[in-house]
């Protein structure tokens, strides 16, 4: 941010010339960097042309993005945003013929958007499942305090043998008490 107000304040001086800025621009922005951040090691030659280097490539692909049909401003986000993943797929795949230089780049992105919902249902699949897998280890003991034929050492070790192996656990919920009752005598008696 204080870059760009420096560049802002630049173009009110009038160093603004016909094919960018007149040089000595830098210099003054790097006095402008100092005066608002004293002490700072940022310099013109390197951090300042840099930044504005990567400026230049990032408005220029957010201008090609915006002049084509489909893409939007999110203004609350400052974002563009394509209207819909076919939007954003074409996009990509056009831009990757159109320039061999990103054209790796945008293929990739391509692999790794057609590729990132199928690894999100993954993973939510699996943190689902951990999550449930929590709760049935937060009630084990609860299930396990209503089974009158055990001691509490018993229910203790079982509660350690179920927790522990979620296949087991599974079983164990799924069962009538009975059936829970006649589980937990077998795994004390070592037959489960």
């Amino acid at each position: 941010m204080i870059l760009a107000s420096a560049l802002k304040k630049l173009l009110v001086k009038g160093y603004k010339s016909d094919n960018g800025f007149r040089s000595g621009y830098q210099n003054v922005l790097e006095q402008s960097m100092i005066q608002v951040i004293p002490g700072t090691d940022l310099r013109a030659d390197t951090h300042i042309s840099s930044s504005i280097h990567v400026w230049k490539e990032n408005y220029g692909s957010i201008k090609a993005m915006l002049s084509r049909s489909g893409f939007g401003w999110n203004d609350a986000t400052h974002t563009v945003v394509p209207g819909s993943d076919q939007v954003w797929t074409e996009y990509v795949k056009r831009k990757s013929t159109d320039d061999s230089h990103t054209g790796e780049y945008m293929k990739m992105m391509l692999w790794f958007c057609e590729n990132t919902d199928a690894k999100l249902g993954d993973i939510a699949k699996r943190i689902g499942f951990e999550h449930d897998a929590s709760m049935w280890r937060k009630s084990v003991f609860e299930e396990l305090s209503g089974i009158n034929q055990l001691d509490m050492e018993s229910k203790i070790y079982v509660a350690k043998l179920l927790v522990n192996n979620t296949k087991d656990l599974d079983l164990f919920f799924s069962l009538p008490v009975d059936g829970k009752t006649t589980m937990l005598k077998m795994m004390l008696d070592g037959r489960y």
